[in-house]
């Protein structure tokens, strides 16, 4: 499963829509989908801030960033 895949199941599982977490941290929409396909194109303080907004536990965290 790439990262795209568990964003996406991520997202699911916590209800929230895209636009609000785009709104959330502060990013265009179409930046935002660009990053929901590429973990690499998050920097620190938006990957924080999405952790934040949608209340991840570690393991969520911990799943999203290495699929485990």
């Amino acid at each position: 499963m790439d990262f795209e895949q568990r964003f996406c199941v991520i997202l699911k599982e916590s209800g929230v829509p895209k636009k609000e977490v785009a709104r959330k941290i502060g990013v265009p929409y179409s930046t935002f989908l660009y990053k929901a396909k590429h973990l690499e194109a998050w920097k620190v303080p938006e990957f924080n801030k999405m952790v934040e907004s949608l209340r991840l536990t570690d393991e969520e965290v911990s799943f999203l960033l290495t699929g485990r």
